[in-house]
């Protein structure tokens, strides 16, 4: 997971069937961002490639705090 201008880009090998790869960035999102899968809830662009993703319980400026270190490129959060 990196964060690339107003964009996080998230890569997955899950297959696309299934909900698999949908499952796969839930996950790769909750973790990066330290937050329960549970928070992490893909609003639009299910059966798309571009997704809209909300994360619930975490403090706006720890999001930006966490997203900024992806830009950075000090990797995982």
């Amino acid at each position: 997971m990196r964060a690339d201008g107003d964009l996080v880009r998230v890569e997955v090998t899950a297959p696309a069937e299934k909900g698999r790869a949908n499952r796969a960035v839930v996950e790769a999102v909750a973790d990066a961002l330290g937050v329960r899968r549970s928070a992490v809830e893909i609003v639009a662009g299910v059966t798309r490639r571009d997704k809209r993703i909300a994360v619930r319980g975490l403090d706006p400026d720890r999001l930006a705090e966490r997203l900024a270190a992806l830009a950075e490129g000090r990797g995982e959060v």
